[in-house]
């Protein structure tokens, strides 16, 4: 009867246990969704990121709303002309999404406006390597490839 007992008893502290772990995992998730949350809409002012990105783990989406904004806040500098910042916001946001035809030409147009025509050339031949059909992307490599001689 003893060893009944004693199962029993070693049983509802596993089960105690296991349930104090499980609730401390759900806590430390409930953590870093929150910290999480916060960080990308309040600290990067990143007001596209939904909490569901970061619950979901969904980095792609989220590199994506931080290219889109980089690439609004490189139109605003270029408009500037302030450069230094237009450059690395273009920069940034071509690395955040690479996919990203759109934002990679308006980056290299950028590129070609200020004199940076051997790394718009890269960029261009970058975005070939991921997307070697996109005629987008074809047409002004060709261009800048004949007009640098």
């Amino acid at each position: 009867m003893k060893k009944n007992s004693t199962s029993s008893a070693s049983g509802g502290l596993l089960r105690k246990l296991a349930i104090y772990g499980i609730i401390g995992l759900v806590s430390l998730y409930g953590i870093y969704v929150a910290a999480g949350y916060s960080w990308l809409h309040f600290v990067r002012k990143n007001e596209q990121v939904k909490i569901l990105d970061v619950a979901f783990i969904r980095v792609g989406e989220i590199r994506r709303t931080n290219a889109v904004q980089h690439f609004a806040h490189a139109q605003v500098d270029w408009e500037a002309k302030n450069y230094q910042a237009a450059y690395l916001s273009f920069v940034t946001g071509v690395r955040q999404d690479p996919d990203n035809i759109s934002g990679r030409l308006l980056a290299v147009r950028f590129l070609r406006s200020v004199g940076a025509g051997g790394l718009a050339l890269a960029m261009l031949e970058e975005g070939l390597v991921r997307a070697p059909e996109d005629r987008r992307l074809i047409e002004p490599t060709f261009e800048l490839l004949l007009s640098a001689g």
